[in-house]
């Protein structure tokens, strides 16, 4: 029994880690998208 519980609270623990993670990755992707949208905002204004 306490290995079950010990396994429900690793898993909840991972769940939210990789969570965490996967909102810290979406987060970067849109940062970096939004970069390239300026740069090339800047570019066209420039030609």
């Amino acid at each position: 029994m306490l290995q079950a519980i010990q396994y429900k609270v690793d898993f909840a623990q991972e769940s939210a880690n990789f969570n965490k993670l996967n909102i810290l990755a979406q987060s970067g992707s849109y940062a970096m998208s939004q970069a390239n949208a300026v740069q090339q905002h800047v570019i066209r204004l420039l030609q």
